[in-house]
């Protein structure tokens, strides 16, 4: 697509910078803590009564 004239661009919605930096650092934020919750949990089982009680 092309370049738009200026009337046709009056009201669309731009994406700042700003917003699309500080929404890619809270989403990198929540799928971290996300992932690392499980994980601690996991790290701290014993594989061996994991695997006898199907935990």
């Amino acid at each position: 697509a092309g370049m738009l004239p200026i009337e046709e661009q009056v009201g669309t919605p731009t994406l700042s910078p700003l917003v699309l930096g500080t929404t890619m650092l809270l989403l990198s934020v929540i799928a971290l803590l996300a992932g690392l919750f499980p994980a601690r949990r996991a790290a701290n089982l014993d594989p061996v009564e994991s695997l006898r009680y199907g935990v």
